[in-house]
């Protein structure tokens, strides 16, 4: 007899490693600009305004190019269209390394979101095709960790990466983007070889596990959350409060992910003690994201697990602005990390339950392309505050603010649409 969680787990061995070191590399390429920000803008001579210009433009065009990257997905197929982002993205990350103004930063970020683009929405809506609902927030979790990994690594690799300065005569920053972005060409060369396009088209699944899986999809898939197409997925109101919801999500994790550094290597500390301690939020975000989704799993419980750690995150944002002792500012951004990073993957199994059919991957990819919108929004306020204020206190405030008006949105959403347990799907 063919056990379904024999096939689950399976299909997770064989898929999950490449898709998660696809989305670590991905992480790692977009916000490292923050743990090279203290030294490339001091060689290239950029304002605080100026750098989180060139660090919010990658997010300009990542949400213009999601929605047509994931209608491309479904025509060329998965193996393809992930490797040719990473080959794309891979190059543009190396060639960060060789700016030489603002402007020409700016540009390699456009660039640089132009090529990622499409990658997290599409592997959400891959997967979506191999797990049925009842174990999607683990495995959501599973991927999404990825981020928290990239966090951890990049903030004790890139301190010591920075500390290159002047091998072969280039500076610590340029070594950094160099040696960073290299392993995504070598990932998409794994993921065009390895990666089935769908569970009917892998050859490691025997035709009986095919239709055990297919089936158990099936049967947790709502027929009335079906969207016929991308343009009607553009007009569906769930998708724009999706939306929003996980725009203020995000604005807290690119915070952490792009100011978070510079905050700490003001408070007096090394390259190497800068990239340990930001690495905290990741390390314990990495901890809570596995154990969060399970438990909300296990507790058929979906919103109720997304508002709680989105609450205590953004309530942490707000905190650091009001002490003063570097420890407990380093402690509040950690909890503001843990938080968002438990949030995710509870959040992304309600989009992936609640659009279905034709226009889902459109769908999905315009709930991840508005809420990382953030990214462009986040950078901005931050720098032009601390140019303006001399502080990053008024942009903290911003930021947790927006996150709040997050929980509210998907609180008031569970009492009135009833989206909250695994087995109720009527958000229209």
């Amino acid at each position: 007899m063919i056990r379904e969680d024999q096939i689950i787990r399976k299909a997770t061995i064989r898929l999950l490693p490449i898709l998660m070191a696809s989305f670590v590399v991905a992480y790692l390429d977009r916000v490292n600009i923050g743990y090279a920000a203290p030294n490339m803008s001091h060689d290239l001579g950029l304002s605080t305004s100026s750098y989180g210009l060139a660090a919010g433009l990658f997010f300009l065009t990542y949400f213009l190019f999601e929605v047509p990257s994931n209608a491309a997905l479904k025509r060329f197929g998965a193996g393809k269209w992930f490797a040719r982002i990473m080959v794309t993205w891979g190059l543009a990350s190396m060639a960060t390394a060789f700016v030489w103004n603002e402007t020409s930063l700016y540009a390699i970020r456009l660039l640089l979101g132009a090529a990622e683009a499409g990658l997290v929405p599409g592997v959400l809506f891959y997967l979506s095709g191999w797990f049925p609902e009842s174990v999607r927030g683990r495995v959501l979790s599973y991927f999404l960790v990825s981020g928290s990994i990239a966090g951890t690594v990049g903030g004790l690799v890139s301190g010591y990466l920075l500390d290159l300065n002047g091998v072969f005569g280039l500076a610590g920053w340029q070594w950094l983007f160099l040696i960073e972005g290299f392993p995504a060409l070598v990932l998409a060369v794994v993921m065009y070889l390895y990666l089935p396009d769908s569970p009917s088209e892998a050859r490691w699944l025997t035709a009986d596990e095919k239709r055990v899986l297919l089936g158990s999809i099936d049967a947790t898939r709502e027929p009335s959350n079906d969207i016929p197409s991308t343009v009607a997925a553009l007009r569906t109101p769930r998708v724009w409060a999706f939306g929003l919801i996980y725009f203020g999500a995000l604005g807290i994790n690119y915070t952490v992910g792009f100011f978070v550094p510079t905050i700490i290597k003001g408070m007096g500390m090394t390259n190497v003690q800068t990239g340990v301690l930001s690495a905290l939020p990741y390390l314990f975000g990495m901890v809570a994201q596995l154990g969060w989704a399970r438990l909300s799993d296990f507790a058929g419980e979906r919103v109720w697990f997304a508002v709680a750690p989105l609450t205590l995150s953004a309530t942490s944002l707000l905190a650091s602005v009001l002490v003063q002792d570097p420890a407990l500012n380093i402690a509040a951004f950690t909890l503001a990390g843990l938080g968002v990073f438990a949030f995710v993957p509870v959040f992304w199994t309600l989009p992936s339950r609640l659009l279905s059919g034709a226009g889902a991957a459109g769908g999905i990819a315009a709930v991840n392309a508005f809420g990382n919108l953030s990214g462009f929004l986040t950078p901005t306020i931050m720098g032009h505050t601390k140019d303006w204020t001399g502080a990053y206190t008024f942009g903290l405030i911003v930021i947790s603010a927006l996150a709040f008006a997050g929980t509210g949105l998907i609180a008031s959403l569970r009492e009135r649409k009833h989206i909250g347990s695994v087995a109720q799907a009527d958000l229209r």
